[in-house]
């Protein structure tokens, strides 16, 4: 199943650290998993240097970062939200 057993670590494959299963945020597009720290790190290194076409962090996924994956892992950081979406918007301009 794509959701983890919160009772059991998991080990994060970005950061190699062991995790209980509700510390992951799982990808909507992919299913693949990682520990929200590292995901917020990756979003947040990512957009501030401009790129909004966010793919999986996983090297060999070609999948994407789905929008609601970004709203859900970066929910507290409404700054990064809203430098995602300026970001978005200019694109589509």
């Amino acid at each position: 199943s794509s959701h983890l057993e919160e009772n059991f670590l998991h080990t994060c494959l970005l950061c190699y650290h062991d995790y209980s299963g509700e510390q992951f945020e799982h990808l909507v597009l992919c299913s693949h998993s990682f520990c929200r720290t590292c995901l917020k790190s990756y979003l947040k290194l990512e957009i501030s240097e401009g790129r909004v076409t966010l793919n999986c962090p996983q090297s060999d996924c070609p999948e994407r970062l789905h929008p609601s994956d970004i709203y859900r892992i970066l929910h507290e950081q409404a700054d990064l939200i809203n430098k995602y979406e300026q970001f978005m918007v200019r694109r589509v301009l």
